[in-house]
């Protein structure tokens, strides 16, 4: 039974997630920085993107390997790298649109709220309810705009082993 509970909070919390995103969306205007992980994964797949000149072309940042003509899309800026599109990269071939980067922004919500529940010895969904009623906390998740979600989750998780390594 408890394991059914569990279940059913998590896809309670997706479907939150989800219909939030959705409503919020076209509300909520769009920056560049929050589509940083998106971009990469834009230009491969859309290949039209390519004709982008306004801002930051497809390949404008690709770095030459040494020695050869090959050219990878290792950074998305001059002062940012790509990598990370990695962890937004199976969401994105599953629903391709860029709304995708905000619902997964919101998806950090949910291992995150595992790992406050550890530290703090509490209920993992009440403090799943209690960041989306942070507004300054969800909001920043919903437009990450600095892979945001990604830092505070493994500051959690780094916090987490150090309690439990006894610090």
């Amino acid at each position: 039974m408890i394991k059914y509970n569990n279940y059913f909070k998590q896809f309670i919390a997706i479907v939150v997630i989800l219909i939030v995103s959705f409503l919020l969306n076209p509300h909520v205007p769009n920056n560049m920085d929050e589509f940083s992980l998106y971009h990469n994964l834009a230009c491969k797949y859309y290949p039209n993107n390519k004709l982008n000149t306004f801002r930051v072309g497809c390949q404008s940042y690709d770095i030459k390997l040494p020695f050869t003509k090959t050219y990878l899309p290792l950074r998305e800026f001059g002062y940012m790298g790509s990598i990370l599109s990695i962890y937004l990269a199976p969401f994105f071939i599953l629903f391709p649109y860029q709304i995708i980067t905000r619902v997964v922004g919101l998806l950090f919500l949910i291992p995150q709220s595992y790992l406050y529940a550890k530290i703090l010895k509490r209920d993992w969904f009440l403090i799943f309810i209690s960041l989306l009623i942070f507004f300054q906390y969800f909001f920043q998740h919903f437009v990450d705009t600095g892979t945001v979600s990604i830092q505070i989750t493994l500051l959690l998780l780094s916090v987490f082993y150090l309690k439990k390594m006894g610090f």
